[in-house]
């Protein structure tokens, strides 16, 4: 029996093409891009191999032309009898009686001396032949070659359409929009490497813009195709799905399979659409009505206003969290205060975030000091999504060894099954849920104001403290999760709390850019003294040892969540703990201290090289793990390295080192005894109280005179986000 051993992990990269092409933002016109090679998965002992495409938003599986049509595609009507329909006169006119397309019986593709769309003319005449041969049901897409497409990647820019569509509705040709592609296509006329190289990265840019500018989207299919070469493609949250090649001209009881599955599919959900969220016009806006379903209770309606956030959409592999401004609606009127909604897809065993809200204000400390609920964003309802009176959620098609020949059976076995962690601790699938805020309010990084920074952590400091005393870490404190709400900071996004008796479970859970360093070693730093020198007088910066030769004064962002990356380790003794919650916010302090400009007239003050050494030391501290080992524990590192910002903050670089001694002293002696930290290390080592009063120093500094921020600017003038 052949066991198949998976080489490469899963793709767990919150990064997407977008992000790494930079094609969003910046307004850059042109695609960056990588080669696309395939990944070879060596099957043990056997010559059987299981192949990887690799993808600009993650790894993609490779499975059977086969599986993926009988598995993965809308299931095709029971009327819809290929080898009944194949002996129609009707699809005479586009199959030969031999099986292959008749306008290709003397060339292929490759021999139409014609651009890439163009040579496809005669598989667009095809497609309408088959579907008008079609008289039982009224097909539910219409397919168009794009004529004006960009076909060669380079001259593709972050909005352009796909070179071929399937659109519904069919009225939709005359007015494109990427909510109406139900199936993108890509074409190349030529084979060869460069060729399923740059199909890769166009359908992958395709299917992107597909669900992230539709909110309705929960997957979407795709295909590409070179000279003869028709590939098939799936995306959803958790996974991305690529069939085999096949030759679409000789295989094409193949090509009437997917052309009559996703036409006729019996309803829209089946091609990715989600039913519980309508599109409505209000007062010439385009909005949405969706669904909110609270165990216990009625299904209730919400209406969007506005978007609120929708930075993680675009991230395919992920939880493609978007949140809106919204109202009750009854009755088709809207009714009550304005709330937030968020639609996002979670880690399908984990806890759902509105039940850890309940139980963590429920606990004894917080039951006993209400008005510490306060610093928390409140939860009014909450719930996972259904589709057809199924939980909506990714289909399971998991990375752990199988044997090959039971491949197709497990994952069809599995497919709709209650999967929990004991079978399946090493796969992610997601699920969809919503949850509903009473408080409207606007994410930490988007203030503009030092002072209003501090004051947020300190507020912060005080809700982590009543987790903490309530028996719970928080496990992501970013800039992200802190809301201001009418001047005051609330802690929102529960998600990954726990409560467990070690403390948080080991893995790497959080945003990396404020993640603990102990987190990301997954390991504890403190046992021992630090080998690491004390930094003397100012010599080479890290910055000046980082540089490289670059003009771009584009801002640093925050580096992606890790939050499903929690892979066993081999020190099964470290475990997440408050400590860890402390130095996450000392981290936000840190970022909005150095990866923000000072927004003055007077910034002719900082000197064009240390603004440049800014800039360095912001990437190498927010995206190298070593350099921010060296920050964390090297005495005085901060204050040398950060002699390079703007002069009005040299009391707040104080504060940072300050409160970074306070967190160094509370590992190294919670650390002397390990097996001794628990929730009230941090009471027990007076670190709220220090780190408090370190806070509070910098309010005072900046209510003397605050320090107005921005993000970064290019040349001295504004990137447009």
């Amino acid at each position: 029996m052949a066991t198949l051993y998976l080489l490469c992990s899963w793709p767990t990269s919150r990064t997407s093409a977008y992000d790494r092409a930079r094609v969003i933002t910046n307004g850059h016109d042109r695609v960056e891009r990588t080669s696309c090679e395939n990944l070879t998965l060596q099957v043990a002992s056997t010559d059987n191999k299981l192949h990887m495409l690799k993808t600009p938003i993650g790894l993609a599986w490779q499975v059977p032309t086969t599986f993926f049509v009988d598995k993965i595609l809308p299931p095709l009507r029971e009327e819809l009898n290929l080898d009944a329909l194949s002996n129609r006169q009707a699809f005479r006119n586009a199959v030969t009686k031999k099986g292959k397309l008749w306008g290709y019986t003397d060339k292929t593709p490759a021999g139409c001396h014609a651009e890439d769309v163009k040579a496809f003319s005669i598989f667009q005449r095809d497609v309408h032949t088959v579907v008008n041969a079609i008289k039982r049901f009224k097909p539910s897409l219409f397919f168009q070659n794009n004529e004006n497409s960009q076909s060669e990647l380079d001259d593709r820019t972050p909005g352009s359409f796909p070179d071929a569509y399937f659109l519904c509705p069919p009225s939709s040709l005359e007015s494109v929009q990427w909510s109406n592609i139900a199936v993108p296509g890509e074409y190349k006329r030529i084979k060869g490497a460069d060729s399923v190289d740059q199909n890769i990265w166009k359908i992958s840019l395709s299917m992107t813009n597909c669900m992230r500018r539709d909110p309705r989207r929960r997957f979407v299919y795709g295909f590409t195709i070179e000279d003869t070469d028709m590939r098939l493609w799936y995306f959803d949250r958790s996974q991305i799905i690529a069939s085999q090649p096949y030759n679409f001209i000789d295989d094409t009881r193949t090509l009437l399979h997917f052309i009559l599955s996703v036409n006729f599919a019996k309803d829209r959900d089946q091609l990715g659409w989600d039913p519980t969220m309508a599109r409505v016009d209000v007062d010439g806006q385009q909005q949405y009505d969706i669904e909110v379903h609270s165990e216990g209770s009625e299904t209730s309606i919400y209406r969007t206003i506005g978007i609120l956030s929708d930075y993680g959409a675009g991230r395919i592999v992920g939880r493609g969290t978007r949140v809106w401004k919204a109202v009750h609606v009854m009755d088709g009127e809207p009714t009550g205060d304005h709330v937030a909604l968020k639609d996002a897809w979670v880690h399908g065993w984990r806890e759902r975030e509105g039940i850890k809200y309940s139980r963590i204000m429920q606990s004894d400390y917080l039951s006993e000091h209400k008005d510490l609920q306060q610093h928390f964003i409140t939860v009014l309802s909450h719930g996972d999504v259904s589709v057809s009176g199924k939980p909506d959620r990714t289909p399971i098609y998991p990375p752990f060894a199988v044997p090959l020949e039971k491949l197709p059976v497990l994952l069809e076995s599995i497919r709709d099954a209650s999967v929990g962690p004991a079978s399946l601790s090493s796969y992610h699938f997601q699920v969809h849920y919503r949850v509903v805020y009473k408080e409207i309010g606007h994410p930490l990084s988007e203030t503009n104001s030092l002072l209003v920074v501090f004051q947020a952590l300190l507020e912060i400091l005080v809700a982590i403290r009543a987790m903490h005393k309530s028996g719970w870490v928080h496990r992501d404190i970013s800039a992200d999760n802190i809301l201001l709400v009418e001047g005051a900071a609330k802690l929102t996004d529960l998600e990954y709390a726990t409560n467990e008796v070690r403390l948080g479970k080991p893995g790497r859970t959080g945003t990396v850019s404020f993640l603990a360093v102990e987190v990301s070693s997954q390991t504890y730093l403190f046992r021992q003294p630090s080998k690491i020198p004390r930094c003397g007088e100012k010599g080479p910066t890290l910055t000046q040892r980082t540089r490289e030769n670059t003009d771009d004064l584009s801002e640093i962002t925050p580096s992606p969540e890790v939050h499903d990356s929690e892979e066993a380790i081999s020190d099964h003794e470290f475990h997440y703990n408050p400590l860890h919650d402390l130095e996450s916010l000392w981290w936000n302090a840190v970022y909005f201290t150095l990866n923000r400009e000072v927004d003055e007239e007077e910034v002719h003050m900082q000197h064009p090289d240390d603004r440049k050494d800014q800039l360095m030391l912001a990437g190498s501290l927010f995206h190298q793990r070593t350099m921010r080992h060296d920050a964390l524990m090297t005495d005085g590192f901060l204050r040398y390295n950060l002699q390079c910002l703007h002069p009005s903050l040299a009391g707040i670089t104080s504060v940072l080192e300050d409160a970074r001694k306070v967190l160094r002293d509370a590992y190294t002696e919670a650390e002397k005894r390990v097996d001794t930290i628990d929730f009230d290390v941090g009471e027990r080592l007076h670190v709220y109280s220090d780190m408090c009063a370190h806070f509070e120093k910098a309010v005072k500094l900046l209510g003397q005179k605050d320090v107005k921020i921005r993000q970064f600017v290019n040349n001295r003038s504004r990137v447009e986000s």
